[in-house]
């Protein structure tokens, strides 16, 4: 599989997830939209912003600090350890066993 169609699976396969966490960063989003880039709006805007990779959602402080709090850079600094192969996964387990 080439680098861009394991993106482009990686984002449409996380697509609630990467939803879950960019409305927890901006509660006005009122879509997003993944496919070789995630695609988010924000309510009343025309055009939507654009993220280029799930790792620039996973790694953005601001997102980050929404969901993980206070200690969201020891949760950075895990996944950043992670292998890309297996990242995902431990991402979604560190979110669903968050403490909002």
């Amino acid at each position: 599989m080439r680098l861009w169609e394991f993106e482009n699976q990686r984002n449409a396969d996380n697509e609630a997830l990467w939803r879950e966490m960019i409305m927890m960063a901006y509660p006005d989003v009122d879509l997003v939209v993944a496919g070789h880039h995630i695609f988010y709006r924000r309510d009343g805007e025309r055009q939507p912003e654009e993220i280029p990779s799930a790792d620039a959602i996973i790694f953005d402080h601001k997102i980050a600090q929404a969901v993980w709090g206070p200690h969201y850079k020891n949760i950075l600094a895990q996944l950043a350890c992670e292998p890309v192969e297996t990242r995902d996964a431990l991402l979604k387990s560190l979110f669903d066993e968050r403490k909002p």
